[in-house]
């Protein structure tokens, strides 16, 4: 029984984030030989719908705004953005927990900022 001879060389993989989507682009180059024939596994793409882009944007804004102000204003913001991110904002002293959630979507994204408190 003669088995293939197999070169395998280094795995590469880049995701890119856009804003309704997340992209994989995945580069596995492994060769099989038997004789005069070869067999490449061939580099392979897929995209996943979801907007993760979209909800990282409104994250680096609410952290943005709550560094520079020391408050974000959610209704303000999502007004403005027409209501592509529902943001709902707990406050359970001194921390602030966001829930965002894309229109239309069943991707959600949560996050917390921790405070000191008055006495910092």
């Amino acid at each position: 029984m003669f088995f293939p001879d197999v070169e395998v060389g280094n795995l590469n993989i880049k995701t890119t984030i856009e804003e309704q989507a997340v992209i994989f682009d995945i580069d596995y180059p492994i060769a099989l030989k038997k004789g005069d024939a070869t067999a490449k596994l061939q580099p392979y793409k897929k995209s996943v719908e979801a907007p993760l882009g979209l909800l990282l944007d409104t994250t680096y804004d609410v952290i943005e705004s709550e560094a520079t102000l020391g408050t974000f204003l959610n209704l303000q913001y999502m007004l403005a953005n027409r209501g592509a991110v529902e943001i709902y904002k707990d406050q359970p002293y001194p921390d602030k927990v966001y829930v965002l959630n894309a229109r239309n979507s069943n991707y959600i994204f949560q996050f917390a900022i921790e405070n000191e408190g008055e006495n910092e």
